[in-house]
């Protein structure tokens, strides 16, 4: 509703204002009137109810109708943002440009005078909910931006908030006896490049009781998950590390630590239990002294674990029964019980083209981890090698797996001279690092290990180079090409297209040099998507050529040579797209969405980010959105809809309600459209 203002609309408590210092002008401008206004209420997205002592915060005010409509990625981020500013200031907010802040009044009612024409975001943060914004319509989806014109008020600018959830259960063994200190974790699900899987989303362990409760949770679906991670050193590496943190000297520590981190070795330590050469670790928790999931060893030496379980008793994920939970759910009774499993050995050798490879760590994945976002804590067994590169894992239990190892450069500790280590704990906190990451080659190897009843001695992993990216980046039209400090400040970035980070996670961007460019680290194979954002609004990214492969539609494929002479282009000649969307009211959100019209291929070829975009609706129903690069594409209004990351079956019931749109380099189109709802 957009209307003018009556008398005493609501009342709402202002905490102070920000000071402002004005930025004088180069050349004076009439400043645009700043008499525009939003009113509005933040409600209980469960029941509907008004939510009082909620912190509102709106940022923006830019150019608003003048430019382009943010899409819903830049929506998302701004919305983040003003709710990390909330939390931190607390405070309103004043000033152009500036973020205004107020607090909700006992009617759940909020008002912001005196706005300039503009885009805005209004977010809000409140403790026992999720983060709200304007226009989201489940607890994760993007924000909307409100669209203010000159003289306009918005009188109707509803938030809906989210109450947190819970799950709580016990965790017994066999006996039915509780097991105390033992780590569980939620993960829940999402859909990442068109794939749906299961992301981390709270951790905590049982208590004395054996029960445990799982809180600050959102809206969504779940897995309930007890990883079990069996860890064992070497006892050579045991005394190696005890060695240097009695000797006292930073340096000889630092050494010892660079090593392990650059290949995610285990941390040896004086605890745990030893097994012939081997020192097992028992994982105790530091709290309760219990909580290990590696039983005693039986007098014939087998030892027994627990094995990473899946409510209620799965052993992955896709398995797992999946816990469903609503704006402010308790779920009580996820119970789990445990039984323990016999273990075998799992043991090889790494190689490289100089030899054994000593000191370096060996994870073995469950072969059927791909519904997980991560491996990193899902790991069976952990272990590293010895001075002969030899490597031993125990308490491994039946399964299909995959051997894993990595060496890659990290930035190095560089102690200063009043560093000392007493008893193991370094005197000085700082650790100088130096400023750019140490230089070195990286490797990987990789093989698959199957584990039945019976000791596994002949794993044999071979480490390979990492692959290595490089190109340039080239600027196409009449814009003058970026400066060379502009151009050293852009990221050059790889991630896998099958949408999980990649393994270690810190594949770092990488800079452009000021010519454009630009070399990335040593990579595992895999198919990647290669990103770059573009260096300014003027620019759009036109094509990214490497080798014989279009990387604007296909990932380019790693395998074992480095790939060379990619070329990034940006043009200057923007494609945009305009329009009035029919068939919705000034209560409706309107998500504009543009896929390929091949959108079978595009998925089969693992749904490049850079052949797709979404924005919303104004309330007027006017939209403008930047378009892909050139192509064929289908563009569809959707009613209600938080334009999800969604499956194929998804995008196949949408383009039956979809227009074809060609789309050239610099076009400037207009399609009116009729907002649909997904069936």
């Amino acid at each position: 509703m957009r209307a003018a203002l009556g008398p005493a609309l609501a009342t709402v408590l202002v905490a102070g204002v920000f000071a402002h210092q004005a930025q004088p002008a180069q050349t004076p401008v009439a400043p645009r009137p700043a008499n525009g206004l939003i009113l509005g209420q933040v409600v209980d997205a469960g029941t509907g109810r008004p939510v009082r002592g909620a912190l509102v915060t709106v940022t923006g005010g830019g150019a608003g109708r003048a430019g382009v409509a943010p899409t819903v990625a830049e929506m998302q981020a701004a919305a983040e943002m003003a709710a990390r500013l909330g939390v931190e200031g607390g405070v309103a907010g004043g000033g152009p440009g500036q973020p205004r802040r107020v607090l909700t009044d006992r009617d759940g009612r909020f008002v912001f005078r005196d706005l300039a024409p503009g885009i805005y975001n209004a977010a809000v943060t409140l403790t026992g909910y999720a983060s709200g914004a304007f226009g989201r319509r489940r607890p994760d989806g993007p924000p909307r931006p409100i669209d203010l014109g000159e003289n306009e008020r918005v009188l109707d600018a509803t938030i809906r908030l989210w109450k947190l959830a819970s799950i709580a259960g016990t965790v017994v063994d066999e006996a039915g006896e509780p097991i105390v200190g033992l780590q569980l974790r939620v993960l829940r699900r999402t859909t990442t490049g068109g794939r749906r899987r299961f992301v981390i989303s709270n951790n905590t362990q049982t208590d004395d009781r054996g029960m445990y409760r799982l809180a600050s949770l959102m809206p969504g679906d779940y897995v309930v998950a007890i990883p079990s991670t069996v860890t064992s050193v070497p006892a050579s590496s045991v005394a190696e590390y005890m060695d240097a943190m009695s000797s006292g000297s930073a340096a000889s520590m630092s050494s010892v630590n660079q090593r392990r981190m650059d290949s995610g070795a285990p941390s040896p330590s004086s605890g745990g239990i030893t097994v012939g050469d081997q020192q097992l670790q028992l994982n105790m928790s530091p709290i309760s002294g219990g909580g290990s999931n590696v039983l005693p060893p039986t007098a014939d030496g087998r030892i027994f674990v627990y094995r990473t379980t899946f409510y209620p008793a799965a052993a992955s994920a896709s398995q797992a029964s999946v816990v469903t939970l609503g704006s402010g759910d308790a779920r009580t009774g996820v119970d789990l019980t445990l039984k323990p499993v016999p273990t075998v050995r799992v043991s090889g050798t790494i190689t490289s083209s100089d030899g054994p490879v000593a000191g370096v760590g060996v994870r073995l994945v469950p072969a059927d981890s791909e519904d997980l976002s991560t491996e990193s804590g899902f790991e069976a067994a952990l272990s590293m090698t010895d001075a002969s590169g030899r490597f031993t894992m125990l308490g491994v239990p039946a399964g299909q797996y995959l051997a894993k190892a990595y060496r890659v450069p990290r930035p190095q500790f560089m102690p200063s001279e009043s560093m000392s280590i007493v008893g193991g704990v370094i005197s000085e906190p700082s650790i100088v690092m130096p400023p750019t990451a140490a230089a070195g080659p990286s490797f990987w190897a990789e093989t698959p290990v199957a584990v039945g009843d019976s000791d596994v001695t002949d794993v044999s992993l071979a480490f390979r180079s990492g692959i290595r990216v490089s190109g340039h980046l080239e600027f196409e039209g009449t814009a003058a090409r970026p400066a060379g400090q502009r151009m050293q400040q852009l990221t050059v970035a790889l991630q896998l297209a099958e949408g999980r980070p990649p393994s270690p996670a810190f594949n770092a961007p990488t800079r452009p040099d000021a010519e454009g460019r630009f070399a990335t680290g040593g990579l595992a194979p895999g198919r990647y998507w290669i990103n770059v954002p573009p260096p300014g609004p003027e620019w759009s990214i036109k094509s990214i050529q490497a080798g014989s492969t279009n990387a604007l539609d296909r990932p380019v494929d790693l395998t074992s040579a480095d790939l060379s002479g990619v070329v990034i282009t940006f043009s200057d000649r923007v494609a945009e797209l305009s329009g009035t969307v029919q068939g919705a009211t000034a209560d409706d959100d309107v998500a504009v969405l543009v896929f390929p019209a091949d959108f079978q291929s595009w998925f089969a070829n693992g749904r490049s980010p850079r052949r797709t975009v979404t924005t919303f609706a104004r309330q007027n129903g006017s939209y403008s959105v930047r378009l892909p690069p050139a192509g064929e594409y289908l563009v569809v209004a959707l009613l209600n809809e938080s334009a999800p990351d969604g499956d194929a079956a998804f995008y196949a019931s949408i383009a039956r309600l979809a227009t074809r749109l060609s789309v050239a380099e610099g076009d400037r189109k207009s399609l009116p459209l009729t907002a649909s709802r997904v069936r």
